[in-house]
């Protein structure tokens, strides 16, 4: 089997105790080495508190946003601490309390699980909504529903604009950047001196890696490129690499990412020859063979039950999430059904007072 090249950028990401994308390629054998295209770099805001404090909503669609909300929150909290380093990797929720001067009943809506955890492990809360489709757009068509008031969305310096193009009629959805994904210089020079036929595939984990790697798509043409969703996707089209090599993960996650993978790498052809020569070996040793299989086949069951475990739960997700927005929607049904009551009540009220009078100046 080949190898794999993913791209990475570099972060200061506080307390991911997640698998990294190396080792979750690395769980199902899949070797690869990684390419750094960026850098995260957290941004200082102005008046970053006057801005979020009478949100009714917070909205974070990735862990860098999380990253950059805990950095801000540290400036206005910490006020020059210096033991307050910790708020940065998880060390100290109870010194770092980032809810701080925030009103009361503010929610806060993330994108996918991994945000989810980042949000509980750097600011110890819970996300009152999290859209496990993992786009920010499906995540704003969620927000068009059961959100109202203020919504802060904090997001990189340049973004896909999904979620904005989703809540294009909100009103009062206030966008601040709190971190930028800065390319790092890369010549690449390895990949002008070494073979490169080994290679079976580039794994492309975000939009902006697309673009800074075209050098390297165009260069190995004859292997496909994995993105991890549309936003992604799009860039490496219009960046002029064609459909037919793209391969998009179902589920727009490092997970699925490595789902995709896999399920290519088990359909690529193997040669003949290496087959006939492992088989003349292993008839010489049937015993080996039967335990291999027989461990073999006790994975397989083993990662299958983990697979349909996932799924399920990927399911249930979806489910709540359906429930909830189903719910919103009574709600507001409700809440519309209850003032046309009062409406009619309130007409009632006046036809009766209006009869009264009529009676009074007829008689």
């Amino acid at each position: 089997m080949g190898k794999y090249i993913y791209t990475y950028i570099e972060n200061g990401q506080m307390c991911d105790k997640s698998p990294s994308f190396a080792e979750l390629l690395a769980k199902e054998g899949l070797s690869c080495e990684k390419i750094v295209t960026g850098r995260i770099e957290y941004i200082k805001v102005k008046d970053f508190e006057t801005q979020i404090k009478d949100a009714q909503w917070l909205v974070f669609t990735s862990k860098n946003a999380v990253a950059g909300f805990v950095y801000n929150m540290r400036e206005i909290v910490c006020a020059g601490e210096l033991d307050c380093d910790g708020a940065l990797n998880g060390d100290s929720v109870e010194a770092f309390d980032v809810r701080s001067g925030f009103s009361d009943g503010i929610k806060i809506a993330v994108v996918g699980s991994k945000t989810k955890e980042a949000l509980r492990t750097a600011c110890g809360f819970e996300a009152d909504f999290v859209s496990y489709k993992s786009t920010g757009l499906e995540l704003g068509r969620s927000l068009m529903n059961i959100a109202a008031g203020k919504i802060v969305y904090l997001c990189a310096e340049v973004t896909s604009g999904s979620l904005e193009t989703a809540m294009k009629e909100y009103e009062n959805l206030i966008k601040i950047p709190v971190y930028r994904n800065e390319p790092v210089d890369y010549d690449g020079m390895e990949y002008d001196s070494r073979n490169c036929g080994d290679i079976d595939g580039i794994i492309v984990t975000s939009g902006s890696s697309g673009e800074r790697i075209k050098w390297l798509i165009d260069r190995l043409d004859d292997v496909l490129v994995y993105s991890i969703g549309p936003a992604c996707s799009k860039k490496l089209k219009e960046a002029g690499i064609v459909k037919e090599r793209i391969v998009e993960a179902e589920k727009h996650t490092y997970d699925g990412l490595v789902e995709a993978v896999r399920c290519r790498a088990d359909e690529k052809p193997v040669n003949d020859e290496s087959v006939r020569l492992d088989i003349n070996e292993y008839l010489e040793r049937p015993k080996e063979v039967l335990s291999m299989f027989s461990e073999a086949l006790r994975i397989l069951d083993r990662n299958t039950a983990e697979l349909m475990v996932d799924r399920m739960k990927d399911e249930i997700d979806e489910l709540k999430v359906q429930a909830e927005e189903n719910r919103a929607r009574l709600e507001e049904k409700d809440s519309q059904l209850e003032e046309n009551r009062a409406q009619l009540e309130e007409k009632d009220a006046e036809i009766a007072r209006l009869k009264k009078l009529l009676e009074k100046q007829n008689k």
